[in-house]
């Protein structure tokens, strides 16, 4: 059996979702988080997330909303990817927290942090990212 990668976001401003589109769709289930079914979390081993900083370094409420929801799990790969504003003092600072709070239970691979919207040198680290994932989303499908 093979195994699809959920990348989860929000996006407010497009920035978010402008990244997430970069991901190849026959290999994830690309998803706005308002709109998933958090009864199918536990069906992937790789979960992407991607969500922009608001404030002093939050994460937007509707990933406040569900955070206990990936809390719960164990032993997922995650990855995370976000935009923000170097201006302020918590820079991606909502990808640290999560960060911070997934890895005591799963593993954080790795975190692509953006300055606002996605530039060309941000698509190229974004693409370089992508490509990460997809070998070890390669590699999970390959261990079963």
């Amino acid at each position: 059996m093979t195994y699809k990668g959920l990348i989860l976001y929000y996006s407010a401003t497009g920035n978010t979702k402008y990244i997430a589109d970069l991901f190849p769709k026959n290999m994830y289930d690309a998803i706005n988080i308002v709109d998933f079914n958090f009864d199918k979390l536990n069906d992937y081993n790789l979960i992407v997330l991607g969500m922009s900083t608001w404030g002093r370094g939050m994460p937007p409420k509707v990933f406040q909303k569900y955070a206990s929801s990936f809390v719960k799990l164990k032993n997922k790969t995650y990855y995370l990817f976000g935009s923000g504003r170097s201006e302020y003092e918590f820079f991606c600072g909502a990808l640290d927290l999560y960060g911070e709070v997934l890895n005591k239970n799963n593993k954080v691979e790795e975190v692509f942090k953006f300055e606002g919207f996605p530039t060309v040198n941000n698509i190229k680290k974004a693409n370089e990212f992508i490509t990460k994932i997809n070998k070890k989303l390669g590699q999970v499908n390959k261990d079963g």
